[in-house]
């Protein structure tokens, strides 16, 4: 016996962000929640219009793991530890970026083979650990972003980049460059806002020469300073600098760090380096429609 198919039942969506689908179904198209199911690994919202019924599936990012579950992952098998990227980090929410067009939930871990007994760098004051990484989420709500791309592209959660210590940034660059290593340009209003010309002169360096190469410089301002430092003596720097993608899809790029008494991983430069990268993405994606069409584009870079 066979049934007739008289209409569409419903249409099922999965999907990374369910806020945003939902957010787009309920105050652009007028469907209702009616219906929600939660797991440990994902959830399914239901959505009616009349007859027209949407059901959105979404997983906790590709792996099934949250961010928690990662760390302790990390904890146990290798001895990796909680880093805390600024002093006034949430423990259970990380470091949380949430400006206009940032939205990033940033959590770091680090390792130093001897910290476990205790042991110090004969070099340093403190211990400086052998590994650092960062977990990066993207917020719910900001649509289409670079952490999504790579998601997508890799194809699951994954390294973006890895960073690489230099004692002279400028010489490294210029030499990366000459060979033929590409850069990520900052947007041209970092290196023009309000103070920040004056703390990288402060830092010693020159903002022009910075700017050619495409180089942040943040600041940290030391928790310990010694009785008779200096105020320009308690500030301690980071620069920071990285590759454009190595490979066709935008999921690996390098970084080359100078650390010049910081230990953090340049917060304030964190809506710099998004920017650069969202700005890369969108011309890949003018350029990749480009080539099927008759006219021609720029980037506008120049």
């Amino acid at each position: 016996m066979a049934a007739l198919l008289k209409r569409l039942h419903h249409i099922s969506l999965h999907v990374s962000n369910a806020e945003k689908v939902a957010g787009d179904l309920v105050s652009k198209f007028k469907f209702s929640l009616f219906a929600t199911r939660l797991t440990d690994t994902s959830r399914q919202l239901a959505f009616r219009k009349g007859a027209a019924v949407f059901i959105v599936n979404e997983r906790q990012n590709q792996s099934g793991k949250s961010t928690h579950q990662v760390m302790s992952w990390y904890e146990k098998l290798f001895g990796f530890q909680r880093f805390f990227i600024k002093s006034d980090e949430d423990v259970d929410e990380g470091f949380v970026v949430n400006h206009k067009d940032v939205g990033l939930r940033l959590t770091a871990m680090e390792y130093w083979k001897c910290s476990e007994a205790g042991i110090t760098l004969p070099s340093v004051d403190k211990k400086e650990p052998d590994c650092k990484f960062v977990i990066a989420e993207s917020l719910p709500g900001q649509g289409k972003n670079q952490v999504d791309t790579f998601l997508e592209q890799h194809g699951a959660p994954g390294i973006q980049h890895i960073g690489l210590y230099t004692k002279d940034i400028v010489s490294s660059a210029q030499a990366m460059a000459h060979a033929g290593v590409q850069f990520f340009s900052p947007p041209d209003a970092y290196y023009t806002e309000v103070g920040k010309q004056q703390e990288i002169e402060e830092a010693g360096h020159s903002p022009q020469l910075l700017a050619q190469n495409g180089i942040l410089l943040d600041t940290d301002l030391c928790q310990d300073p010694l009785p008779q430092t200096t105020s320009s003596e308690k500030k301690r720097h980071l620069l920071q600098l990285f590759t454009k993608p190595l490979f066709t899809e935008d999921t690996f790029f390098l970084e080359l760090i100078e650390r010049r008494g910081a230990t953090g991983f340049g917060e304030g430069n964190i809506r710099a380096l998004w920017r650069s990268v969202q700005a890369h993405m969108e011309n890949q994606t003018v350029d990749s429609q480009g080539e099927g069409s008759k006219k021609t584009m720029q980037s506008g870079q120049y």
